[in-house]
């Protein structure tokens, strides 16, 4: 019984992981046909993100409080 059962949850966990990497792939996150890359060291986003949050400054990837 217990074999079984390690068996079929170990099954599941396959099943689970291969869906979860296909979901993640398949994202892409952009702004204003901007990438991630572009928007690290857009002048206008670094300022809005500034705005957004207070006392803090943007460096390229980096928050600063």
């Amino acid at each position: 019984m217990k074999k079984s059962m390690m068996i079929v949850m170990f099954v599941c966990g396959l099943v689970c992981g291969f869906a979860a990497n296909k979901i993640i792939k398949s994202v892409k996150a952009e702004v204003a046909g901007m990438d991630y890359f572009d928007l690290q060291y857009d002048y206008d986003f670094q300022h809005a993100v500034e705005a957004v949050i207070e006392d803090c400054r943007v460096d390229g990837e980096r928050i600063h409080c």
